[in-house]
């Protein structure tokens, strides 16, 4: 069962899922985040379209941006930013050790091939008093709910072997060194779809998340089929059937003080 996804063959559809859900409530805790930091050099590991680079952008700062994938860094070429990109890998990052002073990383870390190398690397990289930020989602939180683990069966067996689970993350950083170890909930997405309109979701499209790239265009469109199929069973009987996502948004922030003995 495949882990990781080649995000080239995504790449010239993957900003869709923001035109219906910009979660611009991660931006702005970033930016808050970075002025008070007063962070001049801003690097964004996985950064994908540029979506997050795009609400940062700012003369006052440096900004750089980091992704393996071709494709997604063309993307983020394209949009025309006064940013920097690289391409490279979360696991060996290629800058100076001490020259940022502010790197986060939104809704990727489970895309890392080794989560742990990549925290002693932010480690490295950031200066002293630079500041960590992890934005992302544990399936593990028992108020995590998500209607396509209903309808698609492999998808969240899938998700537990890839997403972080906070209180490792939370190991880590404080192994490498970081102090001043904050977690929170930025925000909780609570969507409920009625019956057919649930087809009008963005991230049920299969380009727009990594859990539905993954699955065979055979046991996407199974999946597709027994939601329609629960849809007319449920108007058969004259009722509703709802589909429902319940997704705490948390952000883990911490700071290099010193290094460690």
């Amino acid at each position: 069962m495949p882990l990781s996804v080649d995000y080239d063959q995504v790449s010239n559809t993957y900003n869709s899922r923001y035109q219906k859900s910009p979660m611009d409530k991660v931006g702005k805790e970033l930016n808050g985040l970075i002025v008070d930091a007063k962070a001049r050099i801003v690097l964004e590991v996985g950064c994908g379209t540029g979506h997050w680079l795009a609400s940062l952008e700012s003369p006052e700062r440096r900004i750089l941006g980091l992704d393996p994938s071709r494709g997604m860094l063309q993307e983020a070429k394209n949009r025309n930013l006064m940013v920097y990109l690289q391409r490279g890998a979360a696991r060996i990052l290629p800058y100076r050790s001490g020259s940022i002073d502010f790197l986060y990383v939104v809704n990727a870390i489970h895309h890392f091939l080794d989560q742990e190398a990549f925290i002693r690397e932010a480690w490295r990289v950031l200066a002293p008093g630079g500041r960590l930020a992890v934005v992302g989602n544990d399936p593990n939180n028992p108020v995590y709910k998500w209607y396509i683990y209903d309808w698609f069966p492999s998808v969240r067996a899938r998700d537990l072997k890839r997403f972080h689970i906070w209180n490792m993350l939370e190991e880590w950083i404080s192994e490498a060194g970081f102090s001043n170890v904050n977690r929170q909930t930025l925000f909780v997405i609570d969507e409920k779809k009625t019956g057919w309109k649930v087809f009008d979701d963005p991230f049920l499209a299969k380009s727009s998340t990594s859990q539905l790239i993954l699955l065979t265009d055979n046991e996407y469109q199974k999946g597709l089929e027994r939601i329609g199929q629960a849809i007319r069973d449920s108007e058969q009987r004259g009722e509703k059937i709802y589909f429902r996502t319940v997704l705490p948004v948390e952000l883990c922030s911490c700071t290099k003080l010193a290094t460690p003995d």
